[in-house]
């Protein structure tokens, strides 16, 4: 069984994720908690399996989210850097003596 505590993303994601539930010939059920606010984001992957998917309320359940407390600046966390102090040292344009130039390779591909 597959157990979806929110719903993915990616409708493809959630395809993928229940598709888990009948591998090699086996049955499996698939569960995702689904809020009023997430409606669309369901209805998108209803449209992308062509089918309805069963509903079920849960009686007495409320969601509940809490937002995390603002954070206020600390006085004793280092200041932003700007910029300039940033940005990264430039590179020598000149290979020094005695030493190759780095060949760069991309693997993978």
């Amino acid at each position: 069984h597959i157990i979806n505590y929110d719903i993915p993303q990616s409708s493809d994601d959630y395809v993928h994720r229940v598709g888990r539930t009948g591998r090699m010939g086996r049955e499996g059920i698939a569960f995702t908690f689904v809020t009023s606010e997430q409606g669309n984001e369901l209805t998108r992957i209803e449209m992308l399996i062509d089918k309805l998917l069963e509903r079920d309320e849960i009686e007495g359940f409320q969601a509940v989210f809490q937002a995390a407390p603002p954070q206020t600046p600390d006085a004793t966390a280092p200041a932003e850097a700007t910029p300039e102090e940033d940005a990264a040292p430039e590179r020598p344009k000149v290979t020094p003596p005695g030493q190759r130039p780095r060949r760069r390779h991309r693997r993978g591909l």
